[in-house]
Order: C-alpha cells, then structure tokens, then sequence
C-alpha cells in the first residue's frame, strides 16, 4: 500500500509543472428552444481533446494548452456548430451552444462531427465501442453483432434461448464480467442471458479488452461487456417492430418515452420471443447390432418463450440534480430441454450427438426487480453516483415423465419409475433467489488534471427452495446465503494537452457464503460456511506520441469471485462447491492505434494488440452424469496471443472494409486433471478468427 500511495504522488506530480500554462473550456449545449442536449459531443478540432455533455447539457474540457481554437458541438439530429475562441492560462473559457435542425448560415458551422464511440477510444481503456443501430435494421440479435466484433468469438449451444460463450482475447465464460446500465446483468430483466437482449431497446455495447474500469465494480479477469439502453431524448417518442424466421422462430419488441420541459421523464420498453428450434443435429443412433449410425434429426422438445416488461421513471437534468430515477422490471423464460449430453466435436463437420433424448423435461425462470439510481455533481470537487436494487428469482424445474422418447419424438416405452435425466429420481424443484446490491462512487476532483475515485459495490443473496419429490430431508428446502464486496481507490492524472494519461488502483475483494447441509449423523442439519479475502493492484496508461501514433498498456493482478450458481449450485443439473476459491490472474494487454495525418478520400487505421494472461485456481465446469455437475478449480493456465485489425472507409461511404486476424494459445499449466503438462487446453483454438467485412 506504500507503494501504491507512492506512486499515486510520483503521478500526480506529472503534471504540476505544466498548471501554470493551461486552462479550460467548459459550457452547455441546448437545442433552440434551450432544451438541454445530453450525450451531445464537444471538440476542440484537429486535436484529441474533447467532452460528452451530461445529463443537464453541461460539459468541460480541461488540461488545454493556452492558445486559439476551433471548437465544434454535435448532437444526432442536429446541426454541428463551431465556434473559434483563445483561451489564455490559468483561465476558463465558456461556449454555450446552441444547435438547430436546420442550416443557419453562419460561417463556423460545419458537417462533419466525432462520435462518442471515438471519444472514449482515446482514453487508457482498451474498449471497442459496438453500435447497435444498424443492427436494429438488420435484424441481428445481441449475439449475432457481438460474433461480428474484433476480438470476440461467440460460440451458441442451439437456437433463440440457448446460452452462448463469449471469448475475449484469452478469456472466456465467466472470467468477463456483464453489465447493464451500469449494474451487473443478474440485477436487470435479462439475467437469462446475454444473447436474449432485444437489440431495439440498446444504443450500444461497450466491450473492455484489457482493464476494467473501476467505476463498474468489476471483479473480472480481465474483461467486460456493458450494455448501454437507448437514452430518453425530448418529447414523446415510440417504436415497435416485429421479426419471425425459421424454426418458428418469432420476435416483438415495443418502446414508449417521454422527456418533457420540467425535467420529469418516463420510459417503458416491451418484448416477447418464441421458437420452435426444431432445426436438424446429428445423432449418433445405435443400429440392430448396437452399432452407432450418424443421422440427421429435428430437435422435437426444444422450445423457447421468453417475455417482459421495463419502466423506468424519474427528473434528470435539473440544476440541483443530475438523476434521479426508479427502474421496474419483470421477466419470464421457458426453456423446453432436449438433452443434457455432450456433443462429439468433430473438426469441419456438426457435434455428433450421444445420448438419450428428453420429451417433457423443462426449466422456466420468473425475474422481477427494482433499481434506484442518483447522481450529483456535490459543492465542487465532489460528485457521488450511487445505485441500490433488489430482486427476486424464481426456477422451476421438473422431471417427472414415465415416458420413454427416441429421437424421432415417439414414445417408444414407458417406465416403472419417474424421471427421464435420472431414472427413478423424479424431481419437481423451486429456488427462490433474493438479490440485493449497493453501489457508490464518490469522485473527488483536486484539480483540472487529476481525480480520485473511492468505489464500494456489495451483494448480499437469500435462497431457499423446495423438492416436491423430497423424501424427509429436502435440500432445496435449506438456506443458502452468498454475500461479496469490493472496495477500489482509483487515482487518474493527465499530463497537459491530454497526450498522457495514467489510471492506478487497488481493490479488496471479499465473499463468504454460507449452506445448510445433512448432519453427519442424519438427524438434523448443520451450517457449512465459507469465505475468502484477496488484494489486487493495477494501471492502464495511454500515451500519444504522435497524432496518428497512441499507444494504451495495462496490467492488473485482478480477482474473479466465484458465481452464485458456481458455489450453490443452479436447482438443476450444477451441484454445490462450497471449497471453490477465487480465480487470480495476472492480466497484461498492449495495444497501438496507426491513423493517417490527414484527410483523404479513404481513410484507414491499423490497430495491433497482444495480450497475455495466467490464471491461478482456474474454474472449470466439469460435465457429470444427469444432475452430479459441478465447478471446480482445477488447474493454472496460460494465455497469450494477440489481433491485428483495421478499417478503411470511404469519406462518402462508396465502401467499407474491416478486417481482423486474432490468434491465441490456452495452455494448461498443470496436470491435476488432463495427462498432460504445458499442452494446449482442449475445447480452446490456436486460430480464432480470420474476417474480412464488406
């Protein structure tokens, strides 16, 4: 910790010889009816400096060196205007802009504007900033854009419904952690799934490469996904839109909004999914001999219904406050389940399925929740986000048939005993899940240059449930409770002209949870508990050294606390591991960003990364036998590799090409439970990705 605070001094004290040169430009930007903009973009041009407006409009640009410049304000939907100004030291310059929807004539007014998606690449994240609006137009779900991404490999278990796995430069699964407007995804009305999100209530998905920043919370590996919704604009506005396909395949999503003059704004989003996911797999099925014969077979109990509802209401943009809003939501997912076996990988060709099929065998979750969220910017230095929620969970499963199903979907036997995944163990099972979470960051400005951020995100889980086949002893009918929290201290300091930027933190991360269990003489139950505390460090710098040459380097010693489900089991097919640790890593990511000097007809960039990874106490899913899965650590593993991407665009967009070539190596380092030491991990790929997009 000496270290750390050492070095927090050595940084901030980077800059302080250049105060005495340097001001700021701050300002507000409304539409002409003095309706304030959010989300509307402010640049100093031809330069790396500039702003997003906040809720109120308002926006600074500080660490600018004294001098004249051309600023340009944008917003969609609106006109850019500029504005030429000088700015002397040691002073604050204001522009308030004001855009129209239409051309005004005036001289400094101009087309061509900088997105957000760029603002916030050239900060010490590495982030690729994921735009969902053409998405919307065609028809691509969640999943589907996020294959498309440099980087990312999604790899889905079956149709509309089915779970996916993500990997990102060398991790995968739950090593990258999922949020939703700011909050994990387990707190929103999409904990069922990634993939499932309806893609028309998003603006875009952020994904974090390397470090995560500190503000989310995160106990990630290295690595993060943030979903970000459409944000409310001014005035009444609707949508609605409907998909069907294949498999039976059907979506409807619906959005009303309103944001009126006194700041009270609403905002309701709808949708429902359904599919049949009768589509053909290839089956292993045993001849008269007993021998297996590979034929192809539609999927007969597969189906998939998802519905819910969000409504969020509240006042942003007022004087004395940011945010302030409420969020409800309820959701509802069923899942038709055709199998629990394996597929045999086989290289340029389907799995082969093995195993016994399920005709009535089902799974359903209920979701329902409130999260309140508040924002201020306090008496200067200060601003405090805060963010607090609770929610409740519902799982059914049930096994419970006599019928024996073949492939074909024919009751082919019946049997003496129920239960189709475990024969004579029928199960009728509910878990009853509450959630609570607490968020705050309070950030303390002591200058233009450079901030402290003090973070705490806690959890605390309940959850009981109930076997309706259980004999005297039911242990779904326990208590289990889960709790975790990470306290972070994050310092950022920026050199003048904002070529240099530096973000150091430590985190504490700490989860006990507790179960009862069977006492070992069977005549009552006894409490198992558990818990563990870990430190972690890290820094992610991001320097210019020309202006077509940024380089960004990261490192974080990080901390993955294990997953509820991971400890507790999920009610199903997952049982629990109350011995799991936490996974530790060393996390190292380099990335270069290679952009012309000037404008062109075509415009081009080249961005190179490598990263490299080790993992400590590596969480794994080992597959069992009908409900005797489980996670475990079970060995220390190794990843390094790197991607090579780029874009060139026409000015006028005549055509666009983007290409990316990611390579990685996984590599076990141990041989607890594969016979087999420094090999690659099997299931992982030497070549990821090779893509060329049109």
């Amino acid at each position: 910790m000496k270290k750390l605070l050492a070095w927090l001094m050595i940084s901030g004290g980077i800059v302080l010889p250049s105060m005495a040169q340097v001001g700021s430009i701050r300002g507000k930007v409304t539409d002409k009816k003095g309706q304030a903009l959010p989300g509307a973009t402010v640049r100093i041009l031809d330069s790396s400096l500039g702003a997003i407006t906040n809720t109120d409009g308002t926006y600074q640009i500080p660490n600018v060196a004294s001098g004249s410049y051309a600023l340009e304000a944008s917003s969609v939907g609106y006109e850019q205007q500029t504005r030429r100004l000088t700015l002397k030291a040691r002073q604050t310059a204001v522009w308030n802009a004001q855009l129209s929807a239409s051309v005004t004539g005036m001289e400094e007014v101009v087309v061509v504007g900088e997105s957000e998606a760029s603002v916030m690449k050239r900060s010490a994240n590495s982030i690729e900033v994921v735009s969902l609006q053409k998405a919307v137009v065609r028809s691509a779900d969640l999943g589907q854009v996020l294959a498309q991404t440099k980087g990312v490999s999604v790899q889905r278990s079956g149709g509309l419904g089915s779970s996916i796995r993500l990997s990102l430069n060398g991790l995968t699964d739950d090593q990258i952690r999922y949020f939703y407007y700011d909050v994990p995804l387990d707190f929103s009305a999409f904990g069922f799934g990634l993939a499932n999100i309806p893609v028309g209530m998003l603006e875009r998905v952020d994904i974090y490469k390397g470090v995560v920043p500190t503000a989310l919370g995160a106990d990630a590996l290295g690595g993060a996904v943030h979903v970000i919704p459409k944000p409310v604009p001014p005035g009444w506005h609707g949508s609605a839109s409907y998909q069907f396909g294949s498999f039976g395949t059907q979506r409807a999503e619906a959005n009303v909004s309103y944001y009126g003059d006194n700041h009270f704004f609403a905002n309701t989003g709808l949708y429902y999914d359904f599919a049949r996911n009768d589509y053909a797999i290839f089956m292993g099925i045993p001849d008269e001999q007993g021998r297996l014969t590979e034929e192809p077979v539609e999927k007969f109990h597969d189906a998939y219904q998802g519905y819910g509802i969000t409504a969020e209401t509240g006042i942003k943009g007022r004087k004395n406050l940011d945010l302030l809003s409420l969020e409800l939501y309820v959701s509802t997912n069923d899942q038709e389940i055709q199998h629990a076996q394996l597929g045999v990988e086989r290289p340029g060709n389907p799995p082969l399925i093995l195993g016994i099929p399920f005709g009535e065998v089902n799974f359903s979750r209920k979701t329902s929740g409130a999260t309140l969220r508040y924002e201020h910017q306090l008496a200067q230095p200060w601003k405090v986000t805060a963010a607090l929620g609770y929610n409740y969970t519902e799982t059914e499963y049930v096994d419970s048939a006599q019928n024996f199903y073949n492939w074909y979907g024919e009751v082919i036997d019946r049997r003496n005993t129920q239960g189709e995944v475990e024969s004579g163990s029928p199960a009728h099972q509910f878990l009853w899940t509450h959630r609570l979470f607490h968020k705050v960051n309070l950030t303390y400005e002591f200058n233009e240059q450079h901030s402290l951020l003090a973070q705490t995100f806690g959890t605390y889980v309940y959850r009981t449930g109930d076997d309706r086949f259980a004999g005297a002893f039911d242990p779904f009918g326990t208590l289990s409770t889960y709790r975790t929290q990470i306290s972070s201290l994050a310092h950022t300091v920026r050199s003048r002209s904002d070529r240099l930027e530096i973000n150091t933190f430590a985190k504490y991360y700490q989860v006990a949870y507790a179960s009862e269990e069977p006492s070992r003489d069977g005549e009552g139950i006894r409490t198992e508990s558990n818990g563990k505390s870990r430190w972690g460090a890290g820094t992610s710098l991001r320097y210019r050294f020309t202006p077509t040459l940024l380089a960004k380097l990261s490192y974080e010693w990080a901390t993955r606390l294990p997953r509820v489900d991971e400890v507790l089991g999920d009610g199903a097919f997952i049982s629990d591991n109350l011995e799991l640790n936490p996974e530790r890593g060393h996390n190292t990511n380099v990335e270069l960003q290679l952009r012309p000097s000037a404008r062109s007809a075509w415009q081009w960039t080249v961005n190179p990364v490598f990263f490299w990874r080790e993992i400590n106490d590596h969480i794994v899913f080992l597959q069992g036998i009908g409900r005797s899965s489980l996670y475990d650590n079970v060995f220390t593993a190794r990843s390094l590799g790197g991607e090579l991407g780029g874009q060139l665009t026409s000015e006028r967009e005549v055509g666009k090409i983007r290409w990316v070539v990611t390579t990685e190596m996984f590599n076990a380092a141990d041989a607890r439970v594969y016979d087999f030491f420094g090999a690659q991990r099997p299931g992982r790929s030497f070549f990821l990705k090779n893509t060329i997009q049109f």
